[in-house]
Formats: structure tokens, sequence, C-alpha cells
């Protein structure tokens, strides 16, 4: 029984070997060269601003990456549900050069992102934007993910999570409390997440972290 549990562990390293990144990353520039020759550049896009969004998860180790890293990653990302839903908005990012080096938690932005994507804008939507800003003092630095979209009832985010307002395609709290959580747990409980919205104008969700330490 020992002896078969170590074959089959071996043959499933043997196969994650087969599917490795490099060979992800190979196989998708093939199909985006051959999507090119055919004269599909959206497709071609697409294809590679998944690439470098599957590199990006794959390679990144650690904990936290810098914000102009993150907003990389975000650009690829959106680029990809903009192919997805129609260019029905844009993200427009307002973030100071000197809080680019900042350091943040991998994909604290990206649920948020999604939320608007999915929930702020009708199908008729043609003048969405989503704008990702910051701003710091010598307390901490609070980032904002802010669209224009048709807003929410507030209340929906203090509530505990219901399945039947999931399933009404509302604006979802699991991905606000995840993010909410992984800040607290790193930062500790002075900060996280806050949301202000009004209905027929938008959302804004802010993101505190403690600042940056000031040089004498």
């Amino acid at each position: 029984e020992h002896s078969y549990k170590v074959r089959e562990d071996l043959r499933l390293a043997a196969l994650r070997a087969q599917v490795n990144p490099h060979f992800l990353f190979n196989t998708l520039n093939s199909i985006k060269w051959m999507a090119m020759m055919n004269g599909d550049a959206k497709v071609g896009k697409m294809i590679s601003s998944l690439g470098h969004l599957l590199q990006f998860t794959l390679a990144s180790n650690s904990e936290l990456v810098s914000v102009e890293r993150e907003i990389a990653c975000l650009k690829d990302y959106v680029e990809i549900q903009r192919m997805r839903f129609g260019e029905k908005f844009e993200l427009a990012v307002e973030i100071p050069d000197e809080l680019m080096n900042f350091q943040i938690p991998l994909f604290i932005f990206q649920p948020i992102v999604e939320n608007s994507i999915l929930h702020a804008f009708d199908d008729d939507c043609d003048a969405g934007i989503i704008t990702i800003g910051a701003d710091d003092t010598d307390e901490s630095v609070r980032f904002f993910i802010r669209d224009n979209g048709k807003g929410m009832d507030i209340s929906q985010i203090r509530d505990p999570v219901d399945d039947e307002l999931r399933a009404k395609g509302k604006f979802s709290r699991v991905g606000l409390k995840n993010v909410d959580e992984r800040i607290k747990i790193i930062y500790g409980e002075g900060y996280g997440i806050s949301v202000e919205s009004v209905i027929g104008e938008g959302s804004t969700v802010y993101l505190s972290f403690p600042a940056i330490p000031r040089e004498e």
C-alpha cells in the first residue's frame, strides 16, 4: 500500500511537471501569434493579457507586492473583462508616483474592481469609469476604488451575507470581507476597508494601511 502511494505521488508530480508555467506561457504565446497572423488583433490582445496575468499569479511568492506591480496586473485583468463584457467601462489610475513603491497585499484591489465590473454598470452603459486613486497622511495611506455606476444599498454590506441577495446579483460582500480580513490580519484592527455609495451615482471602497515611515 505504501509503495502504491509513492507511485501515485510520483505519477501526479510527473503530470504537474508536464503542465508547468513555461508550457502554459509558450502555448498562449503560440495561440497569440496564430491569432495575430490571422488578423484577429482583439483575440491576440486578450491572450497576451491572460499570459501576463498568469505569469504574475504563478511567479509571485511573496505576500506583499508594490502598488506599481499590482496595478500592472489589474490593467491586464480589466482588459480581459472589457473584451468579455464590452467596452462599457474603463479604468483610470490616479495614484501619485510616490506611492507606486508602497507595498500592499497581493491581489487586494482585484476583488473590488471585479464587483464594480459585474454589478455597477447596466448592459446599456457606455461611459463607465472605475477610478483607483490614493492619498497619504502622517498616520495612514488610503487607496480608493470608485465607480460611477448605479450605486447600492449600504445595509447590504453591513448585514450577513444572504444567499438570496447574492443570487440577485447584488454587491458581493464575500470579496469585501476577504479583503478587509486580509488587511486586518497583516496590519491590525485599525485598518481595512470602508464603503460609501449613493444610489444612481456610484460607489467608493476605501482601503486604509499604516503610513509610510517618514525620514527625519
